[in-house]
């Protein structure tokens, strides 16, 4: 079988269905399931399969609404799914040439492909080291602006008292020369201001 089966995923991978297993191992289901009650101790749920039931099952045949119509599944009260794993543990019972064929193919185009979009799509996670080193150099910018915020607003508060005591120094030594002081004090500023009479 070279075509593709139709993708329907779980849990965010890849998976195929009992009679989607069976058609492209071109075998029966009977067989697929016989395998798994032979097996049964060798596979384990949520790692090779997964036993759809229940909100799981109704919320995957919403989401595959026309594929599980045109398997005819909307009946169905329980629906097993294979993972890649489980798919390799049925080769392996099956063991025949062209069953270990179709798993690489299955593998290489269904599963794997899948994974390399699902990469592609997926947006990189940071590490915690990294989240870490991050939020640590975040919090030394942030003490370091707030240290030269504070040695700003000291400075400016020193700089506005020496021009105050300045300013208060100089209208104290002009002030006893009156009228002439005030004509002195622009001048004294490097300002101009009208010649004196």
């Amino acid at each position: 079988m070279n075509t593709l089966p139709h993708v329907i995923k779980h849990c965010y991978q890849r998976v195929l269905t009992t009679r989607q297993l069976a058609q492209h191992l071109e075998t029966d289901e009977n067989n697929i399931q016989k395998n798994y009650s032979r097996n049964k101790d060798h596979f384990v749920l949520g790692e090779d399969y997964f036993l759809l039931e229940g909100d799981d099952l109704e919320n995957f045949k919403e989401l595959h609404l026309t594929f599980c119509q045109a398997q005819n599944l909307n009946m169905v009260r329980s629906l097993y799914v294979w993972t890649e794993f489980g798919t390799l543990l049925h080769v392996k019972s099956i063991g025949t040439d062209k069953a270990w064929q179709i798993y690489k193919w299955l593998r290489r185009d269904y599963y794997d492909r899948g994974e390399q979009l699902a990469q592609l799509s997926r947006p990189q996670v940071p590490n915690m080291e990294e989240i870490q080193a991050a939020y640590t150099l975040v919090q030394a910018a942030k003490e370091q602006l707030e240290q030269v915020r504070a040695d700003a607003n000291r400075r400016i508060a020193e700089a506005t008292t020496a021009y105050g005591q300045a300013q208060a120094r100089f209208h104290e030594l002009i002030e006893p020369l009156g009228e002439l002081g005030k004509a002195l004090a622009p001048r004294a500023l490097g300002q101009r201001k009208k010649p004196l009479k």
